[in-house]
């Protein structure tokens, strides 16, 4: 009796992310040679995306709280379609339609109750049918999430764009309301608009009067402005130098409903207290254009005063509540700003400045501010942790940094590093390690035990091609904590999430997405939600990781693994099939083509010849794979077998995928059956 060889195992844990430039014997199973729209998953594996959606503060798209019903037709009088509003004859009721499915049709926005059988529906006065059942549910997994998706469609058509003209050009989270920053639509000036339940609504900007003499009682944001007849609310009360208990107080005060007639330069008191204006109140208005950046931090110790400072490189620096917008004079026009201990500190040029120790609105050198110098422009500033007692700033240039040490104005001091290394603008984020991207790729900069310490290290060298094609593109970052990424874009929709865990890097995959981000801003709502927006080019804002859509578009999906040889590069083997592990978290409809090439897609080999795929997909060797297509409900975790046929010494899995209504799933393994032949000649 012959004996046959035994059927052997090469088992691939996807882990390590792409890798585009180690050879292939020196790459250890499971990176990617290239793919698009998967990430690295916190618990290993590959995971395919979740997409992004449309925000204005409105009912979200992908909501549980939007219902739908399943009604089903007895026959069509009249044939409907996808977005008509019918209304019942018995129940009363009206619907939108998102979903047609034969005699099926998915309605939501559902008013005053659901539909009951033998209701008659129409579209205004056109008969569509009677209903004859409203207990049909979707006839599987695929239909529900086709379902679920037409219904987030009919939501998301009611988002709008942030008004006004061109991209969105700055973003800030509190208290769970985002704000965004456009220009208007004349493009004359910039508006600021904030989310809420009836979409975005214009955040109006105050007036702002100057006094220059200031004496006795410290006055307060809702005090009355008075001058003769003329009378004014104040909402912020600004000082930027001096003091009011020594009558030589100056600053802004920011005012509303101004009454009586126009403020003049002379005398005018705050209850108690007298000042000296400079002259007539003005109406604020913001500059347009600009990119702005926001700090976060609370300068006076209340739970009402945590506040956002921003700036944009064309206006002063400013403070922003929610309501009260508050213009700060820095002596500069900033473009990279952050609260750092009791500072504020802003940049300009190769210059950053610090304000009074809990006071920013007030950067006078005499009272305590300072100037230092740098050795290039300022492209961001970073709060970094030195020992277990004291908290660093680093300062980024773009081909350097420096730190700045220290506790107090009494014992700063400002060290500059010319090594070579830097930051581009808005690439600079805080994952525990310091995050930034330059020309090398994205570097970090993690705190040694020894105080004030920093050791290097770049996490992209394996996707050197890449970051060569983006060189000069980033446009935004953003940090999403419980994934444990750190996130790049770029100007023509790219993007890179890079995944480190516990201060490892577990590798970085490339994004692509259908809108440009220009700004972004991640914070957490008061429900204790993490989030995560980007302002975009087309204005509007989305949320990411929302949806199973690029905001409705499909989302194309696909790895190409290296080629795998089972540790013997140079044994043919005959392939059989390989198992391939699946999970997704919520057991929903997965849709995957799996395929796989021989050999180095060699044409010395017999590629196997089932039904082809073909892509306009980039990648190499991409349409030289074989596929065999699976469409499946998966349960938890789900092996997929995939036939497998033909000799070579060594095989490369891929896979490949493009849909607006399927959920993230991971990739965890896959298990290549093989029987192994003769060495090769």
């Amino acid at each position: 009796m012959i004996k046959m060889p035994p059927v052997d195992f090469d088992t691939i844990l996807m882990a390590g992310g792409t890798d585009e430039v180690t050879p292939t014997i020196s790459l250890k199973n499971g990176f990617t040679r290239n793919s698009t729209n998967f990430e690295v998953g916190v618990n290993g594996g590959y995971t395919r995306v979740a997409g992004d959606e449309r925000f204005d503060g409105q009912t979200q798209p992908s909501s549980s709280d939007n219902v739908s019903q399943i009604v089903s037709i007895a026959s069509y009088v009249n044939v409907p379609t996808v977005g008509q509003t019918i209304t019942g004859s018995i129940s009363g009721t009206t619907a939108v339609i998102s979903l047609i499915n034969g005699l099926k049709l998915n309605v939501t926005k559902i008013a005053v109750d659901d539909f009951v059988a033998g209701d008659i529906i129409s579209v205004g006065a056109t008969t569509i049918g009677t209903i004859d059942d409203i207990s049909a549910g979707p006839d599987s997994a695929e239909e529900f999430a086709k379902m679920r998706n037409a219904t987030a469609d009919i939501y998301r058509a009611d988002i709008n764009a942030v008004p006004g003209s061109g991209s969105v050009l700055g973003l800030v989270g509190l208290s769970g309301v985002l704000y965004a920053w456009k220009n208007n639509v004349a493009d004359t000036v910039c508006d600021i608009y904030k989310s809420s339940a009836a979409g975005w609504v214009q955040v109006p900007l105050y007036k702002s009067v100057t006094f220059t003499v200031g004496d006795v009682t410290t006055p307060s944001d809702g005090d009355t402005l008075t001058q003769g007849g003329v009378t004014a609310t104040i909402k912020r009360v600004m000082l930027q130098s001096g003091e009011f208990s020594g009558s030589n107080a100056t600053g802004i005060l920011i005012i509303d409903a101004v009454a009586g007639g126009n403020f003049s330069a002379g005398a005018a008191t705050i209850d108690t207290t007298t000042l000296t204006l400079s002259g007539a109140e003005t109406q604020l208005t913001i500059a347009k254009g600009g990119r702005y950046e926001f700090t976060v931090g609370n300068f006076f110790g209340r739970l009402t005063t945590i506040r956002s400072y921003g700036c944009d490189g064309v206006n002063n620096a400013f403070e922003f509540d929610g309501d009260i917008y508050a213009p700060i004079n820095t002596t500069a026009i900033p473009t990279h700003i952050i609260k750092h201990r009791d500072y504020l500190f802003v940049s300009e040029g190769a210059t950053f400045i610090k304000s009074v120790a809990g006071e920013p609105y007030n950067f006078t050198i005499a009272e305590g501010a300072s100037e230092d110098a740098t050795s290039d422009v300022i492209t961001g500033f970073l709060v970094a942790p030195g020992d277990t007692t004291n908290s660093t700033l680093i300062v980024y240039n773009r081909s350097d940094y420096g730190i700045l040490y220290g506790k107090t104005s009494a014992d700063f001091n400002f060290v500059q590093y010319n090594i070579g290394t830097g930051a581009v603008p808005y690439t600079v984020q805080n994952m525990v390690d310091a995050m930034a991207f330059d020309d090398r790729g994205v570097g970090t900069m993690k705190a040694t035990l020894a105080y004030g310490n920093f050791v290097q290290d770049t996490i992209t060298s394996h996707i050197l091609p890449y970051i060569n094609n983006h060189v000069g593109q980033a446009t935004a970052s953003i940090i999403n904590r419980r994934k444990s990424q750190y996130r790049l874009f770029f100007n023509n929709g790219d993007a890179l999430f890079c995944t480190i865990v516990n201060g490892k890097s577990e590798g970085n995959m490339a994004i692509n997405m259908p809108h440009v981000a220009a700004c972004s801003w991640e914070g957490k709502l008061p429900s204790g939600e993490d989030v995560s927006y980007i302002g975009c080019t087309d204005g509007c804002v989305y949320q990411l990781d929302k949806g199973t859509s690029w905001d409705g578009e499909q989302i194309e999906y696909q790895l190409t693994m290296n080629y795998s040889s089972a540790g013997s590069h140079r044994v043919l083997k005959r392939y059989r099939k390989a198992a391939v592990e699946t999970t997704t978290a919520t057991q929903s409809f997965i849709e995957l083509s799996v395929g796989y090439a021989l050999g180095y897609s060699s044409a010395e080999y017999e590629q196997p010849v089932y039904s082809s795929y073909t892509a306009a997909l980039g990648g190499t060797f991409w349409d030289t794979f074989t596929w065999d297509e699976f469409f499946f409900d998966s349960q938890g975790t789900s092996p997929i077998e995939v036939r497998m046929s033909g000799t070579a010494e060594n095989a490369a899995l891929a896979f490949y995928g493009s849909s607006d209504y399927v959920e993230p799933f991971t990739v965890n393994s896959a298990t290549i059956h093989f029987t192994p032949r003769r060495v090769m000649r």
